[in-house]
């Protein structure tokens, strides 16, 4: 495969697979979005705490539609467009988390930590390929541990805890599969009941995913996206704009592994290869939480006989 053919080269496929499920994500909701940002602003909302740009429908439009100029630049090499690029995302994202339109949206909050993350890997590049991957990785479990933390904290109330708030939202107006099933084919009081297994069972869903740093990153780039997507599944589609963008840099992260184990199954036997490295072939190591591989790595290689060649 080509961008297996250079750390460099590798890099830039992944930042381009994170670009474009946070676009994918992002616009999940555009005509709902659309339709508010571009009304008659006579009809918009107003509150003394947000200036006259965080109130105009214009500016919070303009900053919705930008990001789609990022596909004229993640197609380049230059490091300096992905920086560019990587940047107006987090304006744009930021821009929005502001506006009044969208502050109650954690589509661009989790599409804001993305962003810095695919910052941080435009400016490491052309970096070598096993730092890059091995600090990648950690960085990107703790912008998911982080998002759904928030989400976490955001439920520790008794009206979520006891399934009131999502018997409300999905189980008595949801329209898309099982909900409808669920209002006919069980009494009001089934369905309550069922209302609050279901909460208290994505609360722990949450508070697992909260510890992200501290899985396997083989492990959990592969069940973090499935986890989200059945998230999505059994609640709403349009939760797709909040988790696209996690769901697309952890994928880039298990494309990070595998390039890896690649490269490393194909260099020379007498090479010294990093005990660090996740996923290492023959490693007692693979399957290791890659925050704590950083944590008791000093960062350099290993010689064969498990001695620092620095300290040989």
């Amino acid at each position: 495969m080509k961008w297996l053919d250079s750390p460099a080269a590798r890099h830039r496929c992944i930042f381009r697979v994170a670009a474009a499920f946070w676009l994918l994500g992002w616009y999940t909701k555009a005509a709902q979005h659309l339709k508010v940002f571009f009304m008659d602003d006579s009809i918009a909302l107003t509150h003394p705490l947000f200036p006259d740009l965080m109130r105009s429908g214009t500016s919070s439009g303009v900053a919705y539609l930008l990001p789609l100029a990022i596909l004229a630049m993640i197609g380049f090499r230059s490091a300096r467009s992905l920086q560019f690029a990587a940047g107006l995302l987090i304006a744009c994202s930021g821009m929005l988390i502001l506006h009044i339109d969208t502050c109650n949206d954690a589509t661009f909050l989790t599409s804001f930590w993305v962003a810095l993350w695919l910052l941080w890997l435009a400016f490491n590049i052309d970096g070598e390929g096993e730092g890059v991957a091995l600090h990648g990785c950690v960085l990107a479990q703790c912008v998911v541990g982080v998002a759904f933390l928030g989400g976490v904290v955001g439920k520790l109330t008794s009206e979520y805890w006891d399934g009131e708030v999502l018997h409300n939202l999905y189980f008595l107006q949801k329209s898309n599969w099982p909900y409808p099933w669920i209002r006919e084919s069980l009494d009001p009081q089934a369905v309550r009941g069922w209302a609050t297994g279901f909460s208290r069972t994505i609360i722990v869903i949450e508070v697992l995913m909260a510890f992200a740093p501290f899985y396997a990153t083989r492990v959990f780039c592969v069940v973090g996206p499935l986890v989200m997507l059945g998230i999505v599944g059994v609640s709403t589609w349009t939760l797709f704009s909040v988790m696209g963008c996690m769901v697309g840099m952890l994928l880039a992260c298990l494309l990070w592994n595998g390039a890896i184990r690649q490269l490393m199954s194909t260099s020379s036997s007498t090479r010294s290869r990093p005990a660090f490295l996740p996923g290492s072939p023959g490693s007692r190591t693979s399957w290791t939480s890659t925050s704590s591989l950083l944590l008791r790595s000093n960062s350099f290689p290993r010689s064969p006989d498990g001695v620092n060649a620095a300290s040989s």
